[in-house]
């Protein structure tokens, strides 16, 4: 199983470094811990520089990891544990409007914070870890131009980063069931079978496929590096219902500290934790040759010197340092000649549906959501509603079926409504309409690239270390927009058809993502695009920066678009193949991870 696939992988890669380097890893997330494991199994030198706190035991242990220092509590989640504190690190935001109307910021403080922990944002999701389509890597020569967006192609295709999706979902371990995935699925994403089966479904999502089902949607298992079986040396999943927004307290989840930071601590790398990184120094040829951060409970400055710096600090992290990282070969910040960094900023656009049923159906219990459908991921060329905007396509994306709020989440609702009293407030509790008896759905959808979405440095707002605050400039583009509406209805439809006695929907874009968190999932990326061209780009295919190629961005930030279904797996199977190619070459990183698991033919995936 994924020990297997790990020791193929390395022998594979065994001896190929030319001579040891040393490489600083920024932040031990998704990308940043697979890059480490890549970059410590092929013999170099590996710091990886953390800025939060560590609450894994024993990944450094060969013995075994210990039980982390995670629990269900839904205060911690309150206290923003273990998520950044916006009042010491803000962020500052505004429209595309206010922007033009020369307006700083409307909005300061939380705007969609990733947690600043060891794992980073991997330590709190929900664990869906889709493919992405391979119609999201070739969306300009499919569809063409659209108005007011940018679109491009990936500089690659499905068919070369098949290899790498099957390396990391061995290593993380990921649960589903290719036999009941749809066939415009399958078309989609060919592969084989899954390293474990789906978990037990959930109540509130099989109620929702049921209903999808009935209006001739295709619901099925959604992916999810969850284990339904002993895995790697980790449990079981218990269902205790605490994944979207909390730690796994049994280290059932396969989230980055588990998975690849584990495996890149026990092949030599090094994790600095309490480090926040505030610049990556350059020489006069615009090469990396350090960096520097602050350390510890004092915030002392240090520096590291290193041979190649990889960048994984989240999409709007990650182009705040480089804008941060200004030197005479780097004026306008790492890798800015082009005016690129921090722009086409995408977050995901988010559509709600929910409603009330008669029975219980503890939708607060179990994996988060345990099923999907894609329908709405398929780009609809035929649409009036597309044409009458002048849209050549209309396109929603992934559905998570199931989620309800927590408790504290419900209470807080109820207290807020007008003229209600305590006796009111209590029965509202016990019969839970918006927990107990609710069934929920968020639609993903694909959020198209502005030049004008971006992140850049506010120009007063200062965090607790004294350093410009990244600001968000954002609005949706009318497609978003549209396929939230069009898709909202569908939605509703299938809450109905699922037996509920009132129904609603939220479409994308009715409230600012910026001010409301709930407008917006936890995903972002598209501020360090790859592309061949620097004119229109900030790194090369492989992530490193153009003008400075020793530094590889292994985060979302390379994204040139962002697709339609859940980004971590994408993520991580990218920054693989970057890191190889930081490693041992392009070559190598073109020619694939070879392992023998008898799942699946790459020669049939482009």
């Amino acid at each position: 199983m994924a020990d297997s696939a790990v020791r193929a992988f390395s022998s594979d890669l065994a001896g190929g470094a030319v001579r040891r380097r040393h490489f600083v890893v920024i932040g031990s997330g998704a990308g940043g811990a697979t890059a480490a494991w890549v970059l410590a199994e092929a013999g170099h030198e590996v710091t990886v520089l953390e800025k939060g706190r560590n609450y894994f035991r024993g990944l450094d242990d060969p013995k075994g990891l210990a039980l982390p220092l995670f629990g269900g509590d839904e205060i911690r989640q309150r206290r923003g544990f273990p998520g950044s504190d916006v009042l010491a690190e803000p962020r500052t935001g505004r429209s595309q409007s206010e922007a033009a109307d020369g307006t700083a910021r409307t909005v300061t403080g939380f705007i969609n914070h990733f947690p600043a922990t060891v794992g980073g944002a991997t330590t709190h999701f929900d664990a869906k870890m889709p493919r992405y389509w391979k119609i999201d890597f070739e969306m300009r020569s499919r569809f063409g131009p659209v108005e007011a967006a940018d679109l491009v192609d990936w500089p690659f295709g499905y068919g070369e980063l098949a290899p790498w999706y099957d390396l990391v979902e061995e290593v993380v371990g990921v649960a589903g069931d290719a036999s009941a995935t749809p066939a415009f699925v399958r078309e989609q994403v060919p592969r084989g079978s899954y390293p474990m089966p789906p978990g037990p479904p959930m109540y509130a999502s099989l109620e929702i496929a049921r209903g999808a089902e009935r209006l001739g949607y295709e619901a099925f298992p959604f992916p999810m590096a969850i284990n339904s079986v002993p895995y790697d040396g980790r449990p079981a999943c218990h269902n205790c219902g605490y994944c979207s927004g909390f730690g796994c307290p049994i280290n059932a989840r396969g989230g980055a500290a588990v998975t690849f930071l584990r495996r890149a601590l026990l092949a030599g790398a090094r994790l600095v934790t309490r480090s926040c990184v505030t610049r990556i120094g350059t020489d006069a040829r615009g090469r990396a040759t350090h960096v520097e951060f602050l350390q510890g409970e004092h915030l002392e400055p240090e520096r590291i010197e290193a041979d190649g710096v990889v960048l994984a600090a989240s999409a709007v992290e990650s182009a705040r340092l480089a804008l941060l990282s200004r030197s005479s070969a780097h004026p306008a910040g790492l890798g800015n000649a082009s005016d690129r960094v921090g722009r086409t900023l995408c977050f995901h656009a988010s559509t709600f549906a929910g409603g009330t049923v008669p029975q219980r159906v503890h939708a607060h219990r179990g994996r988060s959501t345990s099923h999907c459908l894609m329908e709405p991921a398929v780009p609809n060329t035929e649409s009036r509603v597309a044409r009458w905007a002048g849209l050549p396509f209309l396109r929603g994306g992934v559905c998570e079926l199931g989620g309800a709020p927590n408790l504290i989440d419900e209470a807080l609702a109820y207290d807020q409504m007008p003229f209600s009293d305590r006796s009111e407030h209590k029965s509202l509790m016990r019969s839970s309409p918006n927990r107990d008896r609710m069934l929920a759905l968020q639609m993903l959808a694909e959020d198209l690239p502005q030049l004008d979405n971006r992140v850049d440095l506010d120009p007063e707002v200062r965090d607790v270390y004294g350093l410009p605050v990244a600001r968000i400039t954002y609005s949706p583009h009318r497609h978003d927009r549209l396929a939230g509406l069009y898709w909202g209805y569908q939605l509703r439809k299938i809450m109905r058809a699922a037996g509920a006695e009132s129904a609603f929907f939220l479409p994308h874009g009715v409230m600012s993502p910026l001010a409301n968190p709930v407008s917006q999932p936890l995903h972002m990326g598209g501020t360090l695009r790859m592309g061949a061209d620097p004119a229109s780009s900030v790194t090369d295919e492989f992530g490193r920066i153009h003008g400075s190629p020793n530094v590889v961005v292994a985060d979302s930030s390379v994204f040139p678009t962002f697709g339609a279904m859940n980004p971590t797996l994408t993520l991580m199977a990218v920054a693989l193949r970057s890191a190889t190619a930081l490693a041992h070459g392009e070559s190598r990183a073109r020619r694939g991870p070879r392992f023998s698991q008898g799942h699946q033919d790459n020669t049939e995936r482009s």
